[in-house]
């Protein structure tokens, strides 16, 4: 992937297929503690919690919120939102770029909340 990105040509679409993941992550999240987040949807704002150990695809479908979500493994990227405030973690991205994280880009199936202002549409 990096070498086709370095080509003089730019490249449109790169299509990459994870097998297995080697990394190894010693970030703990499941004693992360509950945090209150906002969702903004097209009919205002929700409040929600999110308790420890859960995703902010989990906890918003908990509380009945209508999101849209496949695989959630964080590699369809059908649970992309943005992060409007706040800061998230993601356990596992096999799609987004570091340009469209750096735009606030996430997914909520691996996003987990670890502040407390953290708003999401």
């Amino acid at each position: 992937e990096d070498a086709l990105r370095s080509l003089a040509v730019p490249v449109e679409q790169v299509f990459k297929e994870t097998f297995f993941d080697d990394s190894k992550e010693a970030f703990d999240f499941n004693n992360l503690p509950e945090r209150k987040i906002v969702f903004q949807t097209s009919r205002g704002f929700r409040h929600v919690l999110v308790e420890s150990g859960k995703s902010l695809l989990q906890a918003g479908l908990e509380n009945g919120l209508a999101l849209k979500y496949s695989c959630r493994q964080g590699q369809c990227g059908t649970c992309q939102a943005t992060l409007l405030q706040g800061e998230v973690k993601l356990k596992q991205n096999y799609i987004l770029t570091s340009e469209e994280l750096k735009a606030g880009q996430t997914l909520l199936c691996q996003s987990f909340p670890v502040s407390d202002d953290v708003m999401i549409r």
